[in-house]
């Protein structure tokens, strides 16, 4: 939760150094927009890798062009029949928070911060966990945005990477 709250009110600018990084948890912290005890389970070092990466690179670019969403609600219906819990077409709601998405010139991303324990190796476990979850975000989001969803990606806290699902 520390970090899902760090991820939305963090900007993509100015990340690339621990300082920069640490003054904005420190404004966050000043305004009052996350808790204190949250924000001790912030890691800064942590942080700075992901802002290194070459997701939140296309996240940063994506923010400049005004295209990345942060924390987006949904609610979906889907026939109960096509989620193979029961033999009608009556609508079963699903409800979810998008964690971040971004537009890019050929389709739509969709980025899930997962802070799963999991070891090196171990990245095929997230990828079973999260996809059916991922699915449903990619259809809930073309619904929403009228943009087909070229990508699902996963960002590992404890491996400090992206996975692609």
């Amino acid at each position: 939760t520390a970090y899902h709250r760090a991820f939305e009110l963090l900007s993509f600018q100015n990340t690339g150094t621990r300082e920069a990084i640490r003054a904005q948890l420190k404004k966050i912290s000043e305004e009052a927009l996350m808790d204190e005890t949250a924000l001790r389970l912030v890691s800064v070092e942590e942080l700075y890798h992901f802002f290194g990466s070459g997701l939140a690179g296309r996240m940063r670019r994506a923010e400049e062009a005004g295209k990345l969403y942060k924390e987006c609600q949904f609610v979906m219906g889907i026939p109960a029949r096509r989620m193979g819990v029961a033999d009608s077409d009556e609508l079963v709601l699903i409800q979810g928070i998008i964690d971040a998405w971004f537009e890019e010139d050929d389709g739509l991303v969709i980025v899930d911060y997962k802070t799963d324990r999991i070891a090196e190796g171990e990245e095929q476990t997230l990828i079973d966990r999260y996809r059916i979850q991922l699915a449903y975000y990619a259809k809930a989001l073309s619904q929403i945005a009228g943009k087909q969803v070229k990508e699902t990606v996963i960002y590992s806290m404890a491996l400090q990477r992206e996975i692609v699902v």
